[in-house]
């Protein structure tokens, strides 16, 4: 207030309110605007692709990356990830595993 009085004179206190309302409204405006042209333009995360990938039955790593059409470590780095948070899953497939397919959850999409 004192730098404003020192511009403004009597004012002082009107200008830096107008400051105060323009400000609101600015940075309403930005994320607005924002919210309409950046949202557009953003692609689905990585970990979304990898968990539709094995939502949709693909079990093993070039599965998914065919199916993600992304690269074997970003892949590896997403499946890890959503291991540690608890979002996925991981288990062993043995080359000898026929004699439990029945019980085997990938059983309809398994490889072998």
């Amino acid at each position: 207030m004192l730098v404003a009085g020192a511009f403004f004179g009597r004012w002082a206190g009107s200008v830096v309110f107008a400051m105060y309302l323009a400000s609101i409204l600015l940075v309403a405006g930005i994320g607005l605007l924002g919210r309409h042209t950046l949202s557009n333009t953003w692609s689905a995360p990585p970990l979304v692709h990898d968990l539709v990938a094995v939502e949709g039955g693909a079990v093993t790593i070039p599965q998914l990356c065919r199916t993600t059409g992304m690269t074997r470590p970003l892949v590896e780095a997403g499946i890890d990830h959503l291991v540690q948070t608890g979002r996925l899953r991981t288990t062993s497939m043995l080359m000898s595993c026929s004699a439990h397919c029945r019980a085997c959850v990938v059983a309809k999409s398994c490889p072998w």
